[in-house]
């Protein structure tokens, strides 16, 4: 079974709808603190997953190629890095927003 992003309108009868259908699976989904951006891991076939970073007010995506398995994608609480295992070694990595997203 293929998994997808869904999002939740609590303003419109709690109505539930595909965000984002993209072939292969979206997993470990993690919204930053501030509603501004997700980051989610996609499956890319037989490369694995990838990191991938997209604002929720555009189509634009940071794909971020992971050579290893990562898990537990975390958000600072200022949304200025990201946090994940690779493998039992805990990383992160800075978000830059402006001028534009990074």
């Amino acid at each position: 079974m293929q998994q997808d992003i869904w999002e939740l309108n609590i303003n419109q009868n709690h109505s539930i709808r595909p965000y984002l259908q993209m072939l292969g699976n979206q997993l470990e989904v993690a919204a930053s603190p501030d509603g501004r951006c997700i980051a989610y891991l996609s499956e890319q076939g037989a490369e694995g997953y990838a990191l991938i970073l997209k604002p929720i007010e555009s189509e634009t995506v940071r794909v971020i190629p992971q050579p290893t398995v990562i898990r537990n994608i975390r958000w600072s609480g200022d949304g200025s890095e990201l946090f994940f295992l690779d493998g039992k070694v805990l990383k992160s990595m800075r978000i830059h927003w402006e001028p534009t997203f990074q």
